[in-house]
Parts: C-alpha cells; sequence; structure tokens
C-alpha cells in the first residue's frame, strides 16, 4: 500500500509542477517601458503591469501551456505575443518584448486650407493631427473652431481673420508648432486665446491685431521662441501683455503699436533679444517700460514716439547696444533719459525730438559712439544735455530749436566729440535756433 501511494505521489509530481514563473522586460528603444498590461492566459488567467523598469512577473505557477500578451495604447509588440509550456524541466521563463510606438494615428492634410473654399467649415480637418501648408480660417461664420481638436501643428501659415462671430479658439488646445506665420486679426467678439496654451514655437511672425474684445494673451503662457517678429496693434481691451513671460527671444521686429489701454510692458520680463526694430509707438496710457527690464540689445532700430504719458524710460537699464537709429520722439511727458545709462553704441542714428517735458539728457553718460548722425531739435523744455562720454558721430551733427538750451552747451558738446582721441564727427555741424546765453 505504501508502495502504492509513493507511486502515485511520483506520478502526480511528474504531471503536476508548482511554483514555476514567467517574468520578463518590456523596453522600447531599450529603455524600460511602464504601465504596459500583460496578460496571462492558459493553465492560469492573470493581469499584471508592468514596473518603471518595464519588468512584470508571474510567479507560483502550475505546470501547463501558457500565452503571454503585452498590450499598451498606441503600441504594438514584438513578439505580438508568446505560447510557453511550463514543466519540471522547464520552470522558470523570460518572456520579454520591444514595444514600437504607432505612428499612424498621424494624419496630415497634404497642401492649404481655407474656410473660403469650404463652405466657411473647418469639417473635413476633423482628425487631421497637422496640416503640411498654410490653414486659413477667413472671414467665416463659426463661433468656434470644433474640428482642430486633434491639430498639433501647422507647416505654414495660420491665419484666424475678420471672423465677426468667433468668441473661441480652445479647439486648438493641441497645437504646438507654427511653422511659418501666425495671424489673429479682426475677430471683434474673440475674448482670450484660450487653445494656444501649448504653442511652443513660431517659425515666423505672431501678429495680434485689430481684436476689439480681446481681453487677455495669457494662453500663450508656453511660448519660448518667435522666429520672426511680434506686432500687437489696436487692440483697445487688451490692458496687459501677461501671457509672453517666457519668451526670451524675437527674431524680428517687435511692435507695440495703439494700444490704448497697455501701462507698462510687463508680461516681457525674460526678453533678451531682439534681432529687428522695437517699436512702441502711440500707446496713450503706457506711463513706464518697465517689464523689458532683461533687454541687452536691439539689432535694427528703436523707435518710442507719441506716448503721450510716458514719463520714464525705466525698463531699459540693461539695454547697451542698438543697431541702427534710435528715435525717442513726440513723448510728452517724459522728463529725461534716465534708465539708459548702459547704452554704449547707437548704430546710425540718436534723434531725439519734440518731447515737449524733457529737461535734460542726462541717463546716456556712456554712450560713446553714434554710427551716423546726432540729431536733438524742439525739445522745448531742454536746458541741460549731459553725453558726457560721447566720442564720436559718424556723419551729421545737428542740435536745433530748442529754446531753453544754452547755445553754447551745444557748443562744449561739439568741441568734446571733435577732439576726442580717435573720435570726432566726420559731416555737417548744425548748431542754431537754440537759447542764446551769455
Amino acid at each position: 500500500m505504501l508502495k502504492k501511494m509513493i507511486h502515485m505521489v511520483s506520478i502526480m509530481s511528474i504531471l503536476f509542477t508548482f511554483g514555476c514563473q514567467i517574468t520578463g522586460t518590456i523596453t522600447e528603444n531599450g529603455i524600460g517601458l511602464k504601465g504596459v498590461t500583460v496578460t496571462l492566459t492558459g493553465a492560469a488567467n492573470i493581469t499584471t503591469l508592468t514596473d518603471s523598469n518595464g519588468s512584470y512577473s508571474f510567479t507560483d505557477l502550475e505546470s501547463g501551456s501558457y500565452t503571454v500578451m503585452p498590450a499598451l495604447d498606441n503600441y504594438t509588440f514584438t513578439p505580438e505575443n508568446k505560447l510557453v509550456v511550463l514543466s519540471d524541466t522547464n520552470q522558470d521563463v523570460v518572456i520579454n518584448f520591444e514595444g514600437i510606438k504607432e505612428s499612424n494615428n498621424d494624419k496630415v492634410w497634404e497642401g492649404d486650407y481655407d474656410t473660403r473654399d469650404y463652405n466657411g467649415k473647418l469639417d473635413l480637418l476633423s482628425g487631421y493631427t497637422s496640416i503640411s501648408g498654410d490653414l486659413r480660417i477667413v472671414e467665416s461664420d463659426l463661433t468656434n473652431l470644433t474640428g482642430l481638436e486633434k491639430m498639433t501643428s501647422v507647416g505654414g501659415i495660420l491665419s484666424i481673420y475678420s471672423n465677426s462671430t468667433l468668441t473661441s479658439i480652445k479647439s486648438l488646445q493641441n497645437l504646438t508648432l507654427v511653422g511659418k506665420i501666425l495671424v489673429i486679426h479682426n475677430n471683434p467678439n474673440l475674448i482670450g486665446l484660450t487653445g494656444l496654451q501649448n504653442l511652443t514655437s513660431i517659425g515666423g511672425n505672431l501678429s495680434i491685431t485689430e481684436n476689439d474684445s480681446l481681453e487677455s494673451i495669457s494662453n500663450l503662457e508656453n511660448l519660448t521662441s518667435i522666429g520672426g517678429g511680434l506686432l500687437l496693434r489696436d487692440n483697445p481691451s487688451l490692458a496687459s501683455l501677461s501671457g509672453l513671460e517666457n519668451l526670451s527671444s524675437v527674431g524680428g521686429n517687435l511692435g507695440i503699436r495703439d494700444m490704448p489701454t497697455i501701462t507698462s510692458l510687463v508680461g516681457l520680463c525674460n526678453l533678451t533679444i531682439i534681432g529687428g526694430n522695437l517699436f512702441i509707438y502711440k500707446n496713450i496710457s503706457l506711463t513706464t517700460l518697465s517689464g523689458i527690464d532683461n533687454l541687452s540689445s536691439v539689432g535694427g532700430e528703436m523707435y518710442i514716439g507719441f506716448n503721450d504719458a510716458l514719463n520714464s524710460l525705466s525698463g531699459l537699464e540693461n539695454l547697451s547696444t542698438i543697431g541702427a537709429d534710435m528715435h525717442i520722439d513726440y513723448n510728452n511727458s517724459l522728463v529725461n533719459l534716465l534708465s539708459l545709462e548702459n547704452l554704449n553704441s547707437v548704430g546710425e542714428q540718436l534723434i531725439i525730438q519734440r518731447n515737449q517735458a524733457l529737461t535734460s539728457l542726462i541717463g546716456v553718460e556712456h554712450l560713446t559712439s553714434i554710427g551716423m548722425g546726432l540729431a536733438i531739435g524742439d525739445n522745448d523744455a531742454l536746458t541741460s544735455l549731459g553725453l558726457e562720454g560721447l566720442c564720436s558721430v559718424g556723419y551729421e551733427f545737428r542740435i536745433t530749436s530748442n529754446v531753453n538750451l544754452c547755445n553754447n552747451l551745444a557748443e562744449d558738446l561739439r568741441f568734446q566729440v571733435e577732439n576726442c582721441p580717435n573720435g570726432g564727427i566726420d559731416g555737417t555741424i548744425m548748431i542754431n535756433s537754440n537759447k542764446s546765453c551769455l
């Protein structure tokens, strides 16, 4: 009887082996893939997830046939599944898989899309993730941009232009890249830019103009670079530039023009370089340039003009070079040029004219060279010049029609520049119609 029992146990141990295991790692390009669902079927039905290293395990299995299959959204696996037989001679099996992210979810619209060619609708773009050419949403009756929810990139120009009923662009929530130009123009009922919060890069210009109800651009918070220019013009309800804090460079021109409720440039705090021109023009409530405190260079011209409430250039403390002209014109509340203490060169002309409250040019003591001309004229309250460091004027030297500036102060500056070592004035000198002082 005992011999029979031993014989039966021996047979059972051959037929059923316990304590087996299946383990493995699931990787993508050699890196462990976390969160993959791994399903075991056959002699047992078990599901587990891979850990942060891509590892999985099934332990305490009995002998028998099993199939192991991984699954993760938007991934395929090599192999797709694996059949294995566990036994007393094959108790510990390692099965690895390689995950491959599917690319066939990308759906590209080849060429341009203009709503005027499609009855003012976006329906045909539904499900597309990118467009290779331009996307023009122009003169439509759309109230929103439904259909663009999966759009991540526009290869060419994105133009949202003259849509009289448009109130929301939030369907652009997955857009990260515009290859060329982004234009948002004349959308009278658009209040905000919710939908652009994931936009990080614009290859060309960004132009936001003539949107009567636009109150906020805060959803541009992730925009870090603009390859071309940035223009903000005629948005009467936009009182703040908040949303541009991560923008560090503008490759082309920066223009802030005809923005009647802007009081400062706060929002541009990380901007260090403007490759082209800087225009700050006809902003009637602007009192200070605070907000561009990290700006160090302007590659082209800087024009600050017709800002009636501007009383300070605070914000330009770190500006050192201007590649072309510098104009300070028709700023009727500006009293001095303090904050320009680090400016050392102007590539072409320095023109300061018709600033009716300007009393002094103190603040530009470190300016040493002007590539072409110096023109100081028609500043009725001007009584002193400063410019103690100026040594070189490349062409015209003109100080005229400053009715309260003693003519001898202009002559003193001329003498200083003409007698500066390795300096001088290489062109016409005009000093007249200033105050005659004994």
